[in-house]
């Protein structure tokens, strides 16, 4: 279940980063995305994934997608980061 935690974490990680580089001039690369930014409706959105996987028994599948958000999180903060060096040198 701790990997369902994470995946739940990494998704409301998700949103604050999106936001964030989204205020910086960052654009939205997922259509479906810009519908879901909040982080409370990303978390929930999360909660009902694990809560379907943990039902159908399929909670090997949290792995792949929690490490796959992981890497959308560290993309996030390196474009955040990229905006905030743009910032500061302009």
């Amino acid at each position: 279940m701790h990997i369902g935690i994470s995946f739940i974490l990494l998704n409301i990680i998700d949103a604050y980063l999106t936001n964030e580089a989204l205020g910086m001039g960052a654009v939205e690369l997922n259509p479906i995305g810009m519908f879901w930014g909040n982080m409370v409706v990303k978390g929930l959105i999360a909660v009902a994934i694990v809560a379907g996987l943990c039902f159908c028994k399929e909670e090997k599948l949290l792995l792949p997608l929690s490490l796959g958000m992981l890497g959308i999180c560290f993309w996030n903060f390196a474009m955040c980061f990229m905006g905030a060096a743009a910032h500061a040198f302009s």
